[in-house]
């Protein structure tokens, strides 16, 4: 089913609450975007996904320590989130 919603001024989109429901997306719940040509295309996605994404960022940058114990942080936190989600 098609959905038209508003990107707001922040960059935010809502994701209608039946979708969000059938789908199991909470605050916290990590997703992929991803280009296809014209298209945007938001996927469910794991934390160690997210993880393994984010350690071949890392390869690619030297980037700032404290951004990258704050992003590690942030990891950390979806990861308990999920055990605790999954029992």
């Amino acid at each position: 089913m098609d959905r038209i919603t508003i990107i707001d001024s922040s960059g935010h989109v809502e994701i209608p609450e039946d979708i969000r429901s059938r789908h199991g997306l909470e605050p916290g719940t990590p997703v992929q975007i991803e280009e296809r040509g014209e298209e945007v295309i938001i996927s469910h996605t794991s934390a160690e996904k997210l993880e393994s994404i984010s350690d071949l960022a890392g390869i690619l940058s030297a980037g700032d320590p404290v951004d990258t114990l704050l992003k590690e942080r942030a990891l950390d936190k979806i990861r308990e989130d999920e055990k605790f989600r999954l029992r």
